[in-house]
């Protein structure tokens, strides 16, 4: 055979000049012709670090073969941080992972084995299919985000200079899959003040639709390791929530207002002018229910004639109400108000 296992590798220096290392899974390699070298395990180049299986070290062209990585990690170059007791600058790492990455490191150029000769493009890394980053961790909003429904696709790209990596560098350009939250839509992954790769997306003047239409969102859309949120105005139906903070999750909104509004409809089913301040809200659009909760002053109703205490129940079928109706010289408490354009009413009391 051509080939020769060998057992009780623990780690290999391939290039010293450009940091390349290899650590074998299991301590185990398999020598092919020509120097060739494959293992599973781990290969830090320079700032990256990928982890797999199926990998080749090709001595004759000097590269490696990134046949299937589970994940690949990547360092920057902090430049928030003094530098440390040697002067050399602090390396800290980024939250979120590449994943099923497939691709090729060409270490140095292959005349240049030795290291003797300065190729400040080298290391490089060249990805031949998509990959990936999920924010399906249980830190992110207790792993709502699943990652078959909810990822950002990175089409194959190529890095040059692994060893020298500034935040500015880290950028991926695809595309936001968010399990139907918002239809999919291209924007850079970048790193953000959490050291995670995401992105502020800002919505076109007429807002973006969410959940399949449910409702439209206008402003900046914000992903990182801490969800995907929102600030601006979200409208479902005749109602408009502004927040600096909305939670946007596969099933739900939520968010505390500083205002929330509900414009005047009339017709079949007519909604009530309805003003308020600070209020906690939850929206399950595939349910069509929209709860707005009792906040720090009252919701104004009917061209400010009343007021109400309470929580409000937004749906289709119109707008009721559990709580107090104060008409400055009376007041009505019930577990349900039926509000119309111009009048309600009281099942009970």
């Amino acid at each position: 055979s051509s080939e020769l296992d060998v057992y009780s590798v623990s780690h290999i220096a391939v290039s010293d000049s450009q940091n390349v290392n290899i650590e074998p899974r299991g301590r185990f390699v398999k020598l092919g012709r020509n120097r060739s070298i494959q293992f599973d395990g781990k290969v830090d180049v320079g700032m990256f670090t990928f982890i797999g299986k199926g990998m080749k070290f090709n001595y004759e062209d000097y590269t490696i073969d990134l046949k299937e990585v589970d994940s690949a990690q990547m360092h920057y170059q902090n430049n928030q941080k003094a530098a440390g007791l040697d002067g050399k600058r602090i390396r800290d790492s980024v939250a979120s992972y590449l994943r099923r990455l497939s691709g090729k490191v060409h270490i140095d150029h292959p005349d240049n084995k030795a290291g003797l000769v300065h190729n400040p493009e080298y290391p490089t890394f060249e990805s031949t299919k998509p990959s990936f980053v999920y924010y399906d961790d249980k830190n992110i909003c207790k792993g709502v985000y699943d990652r078959k429904k909810f990822y950002f696709e990175i089409p194959p790209f190529i890095f040059k200079n692994l060893n020298n990596f500034e935040p500015e560098d880290l950028v991926f350009g695809g595309t936001l899959v968010s399990d139907n939250i918002f239809a999919p839509f291209q924007d850079t992954l970048r790193l953000r003040p959490d050291a995670s790769l995401g992105f502020v997306h800002p919505t076109p003047p007429e807002g973006m639709a969410v959940y399949s239409g449910k409702g439209r969102f206008f402003n900046n859309i914000d992903l990182s390791n801490k969800g995907l949120k929102g600030d601006g105005k979200l409208k479902y139906l005749t109602s408009l929530s502004t927040s600096r903070l909305f939670n946007f999750f596969p099933d739900s909104t939520t968010a505390m207002t500083s205002a929330f509004d509900i414009t005047r409809l009339d017709g079949g089913i007519g909604f009530p002018d309805t003003h308020g301040n600070e209020h906690p809200i939850r929206w399950f659009p595939r349910k069509d229910i929209f709860w707005a909760y009792e906040g720090t002053s009252p919701y104004n109703m009917y061209e400010r004639q009343s007021d109400f205490r309470g929580t409000y129940t937004l749906q289709p079928v119109g707008l009721t109400g559990d709580g107090i109706v104060d008409m400055k010289k009376a007041n009505m408490t019930s577990k349900f108000f039926q509000f119309d354009s111009y009048k309600w009413q009281a099942d009970t009391m």
